[in-house]
């Protein structure tokens, strides 16, 4: 007959020798210590007794594990959730650098934008401080006969555009004064600058005229007027307000097609209104 130990038998169930000593003596079977044996009638009623026992804590064990792996999944859910919310204040502070590194470029691009468009202004006034300048040490002065200066404009004027095969026509409209008072070199300048301009921006074919007038005279005082026109590319109406303006040009590219600097106009402007004169 097989004999189990009561150490055997307290290990089994997960408990200490006393406390098997303690459940023996309460079921009053014999057994006096750990090393004490016990026959398989014995063992069976103490089975029988303290299934209970094992399965509470069979249970308890289960319960344990089972709140083990849900303190083990909300930790790593917590984590996860941290790791998260790291990332998202990592990409925040991303965004926020990436945006003011957006804000500073614009900013010296604002600035050095700024900066050319003053020097310029500053070259364009530069410029047409000189031309007025030496309107003012060349005037007044008596001019050429009247009709020679438009002459001497046409004949340069009527090469250019026979050159480039353009028509071009010049008609003195009513009576003129043979002489006028006043600074002809910067006359001729201006025509020659505007009538330029036309043969450049004028195709093969087309023409352009040139119509002077007396519109008005008192005393030893008289207002021309000097209509020029073309049949050239023309330029948009919102383009306009801006045509006398430094290094304004409708279309970008001219400056290479037509070898354009925008200045020649903003000069001319200056060059008329210091002679009293008005341009538009």
């Amino acid at each position: 007959m097989a004999k189990t130990r009561v150490h055997d038998l307290a290990k089994e169930y997960g408990m200490t020798s006393k406390e098997m000593l303690a459940h023996l003596a309460d079921m009053k079977i014999p057994a006096k210590a750990a090393s004490s044996t016990l026959e398989d009638a014995y063992v069976a009623i103490v089975r029988k007794k303290l299934k209970p026992i094992l399965e509470a804590r069979a249970a308890e064990i289960e319960a344990q594990r089972k709140a083990e792996e849900e303190k083990k999944a909300e930790e790593e859910r917590i984590a996860r959730e941290k790791a998260e919310a790291e990332r998202l204040e990592a990409e925040k502070r991303r965004e926020k650098e990436r945006a003011e590194e957006e804000e500073r470029r614009a900013a010296e691009e604002a600035a050095r934008k700024e900066a050319e468009e003053k020097r310029a202004a500053e070259e364009a006034a530069r410029k047409a401080e000189e031309e007025r300048n030496r309107v003012h040490d060349n005037a007044p002065k008596a001019a050429p006969s009247f009709s020679s200066l438009l002459e001497q404009v046409s004949t340069m004027i009527g090469g250019q555009c026979q050159e480039k095969g353009l028509e071009y026509e010049c008609e003195v409209r009513g009576r003129i004064r043979d002489y006028y008072i006043g600074d002809a070199m910067k006359l001729k300048q201006v025509l020659i600058n505007i009538l330029g301009n036309a043969v450049k921006f004028t195709p093969e074919g087309g023409k352009i005229s040139l119509d002077v007038e007396q519109v008005a005279s008192f005393q030893d005082k008289a207002t021309l007027r000097f209509v020029i026109r073309d049949t050239g590319i023309g330029m948009d109406k919102d383009f306009l307000p801006k045509l006398f303006k430094p290094f304004s040009q409708e279309d970008g590219s001219a400056t290479s097609k037509y070898g354009s600097t925008g200045l020649g106009l903003a000069i001319t402007k200056s060059i008329v209104e210091l002679m009293h004169g008005k341009i538009e």
